[in-house]
């Protein structure tokens, strides 16, 4: 699993090899968290929409993994992601898909209706501007040589 990695990644401190016992219990909540809600959403989704309720069900309990595992990570390590804009371009994409499988119909009109739809995510993330991104980690503020929290080269 992705999130066993994460908490194997060493510790802020350098004394610390791995993390603490009591972060490995974060692994549990976000394994849980992500369990329960696919268990809720597929009752709830699944007798209605079918196969892709279930397939709605099972990306919402690995968004769920996801942002719980985010929020203890930032806990422990914290690091500045832009995690509400990748939020907002994940959301935007799911919406746009079951948007595209629920309305689209048959045939070459449909494929056209799902062109338009990925057409009006590929303005949005243009609008976001994600296609000048450097990653998912925000440009550290920069401080001059020689201030406070610069850090030398003897480190």
């Amino acid at each position: 699993m992705i999130q066993a990695q994460v908490w194997l990644l060493p510790a802020s401190r350098p004394t610390q090899s791995v993390a603490a016992p009591a972060t490995w219990l974060g692994v549990g909540w976000s394994a849980g968290g992500a369990a329960l809600v696919a268990v809720v959403a597929n009752v709830l989704l699944a007798p209605r929409f079918g196969p892709l309720g279930a397939g709605i069900a099972t990306t919402l309990a690995y968004a769920t993994s996801a942002a719980v595992t985010y929020a203890l990570a930032q806990r422990v390590h914290p690091a500045p992601f832009r995690g509400p804009r990748l939020a907002l371009v994940y959301a935007l994409a799911l919406a746009l898909t079951v948007a595209g499988q629920r309305l689209a119909p048959a045939g070459g009109a449909g494929i056209a209706v799902k062109a338009l739809l990925a057409l009006a995510f590929a303005a949005t993330a243009l609008g976001l501007g994600l296609h000048r991104d450097r990653g998912a980690v925000a440009d550290a503020p920069s401080s001059p040589p020689g201030a406070a929290g610069a850090r030398g080269g003897g480190d």
